[in-house]
């Protein structure tokens, strides 16, 4: 899938930012602030760059990004990565009684068959 790209200035590109996004909530930051202290670290933006192949953007920077995209094609991304997760067996050890997946999206409880 590609996202339509709304901003005017582009430092960093969108696969930098959305990938910022997502890593926000999967390190468990307790903040933006948190974040950007942790990006400011010479180690712990050297190993994400390693893992990503991306560089980090500042919290800012992906909040202005996220006001701007469409809520439709975030929606249609979530529901695309989480599809993709399951394709590759990612959550496997994880069905309830050997069929369903059970997913916690924003704070929601979905099941997918």
């Amino acid at each position: 899938m590609q996202l339509c790209d709304p901003r005017k200035r582009k430092d960093y590109s969108l696969a930098e930012l959305v990938m910022g996004g997502i890593m926000l909530f999967v390190f468990k930051e307790g903040s933006r602030n948190a974040f950007d202290n942790d990006r400011k670290e010479i180690v712990f933006r050297k190993n994400y760059q390693r893992a990503f192949k991306l560089r980090l953007p500042s919290t800012d920077a992906i909040e202005d990004l996220f006001r701007l995209l469409d809520k439709q094609e975030l929606e249609t991304l979530k529901t695309l990565l989480v599809q993709k997760l399951i394709e590759r067996k990612v959550f496997h050890k994880f069905r309830f009684m050997g069929r369903r997946y059970f997913i916690s999206i924003d704070g929601t409880c979905q099941s997918i068959i």
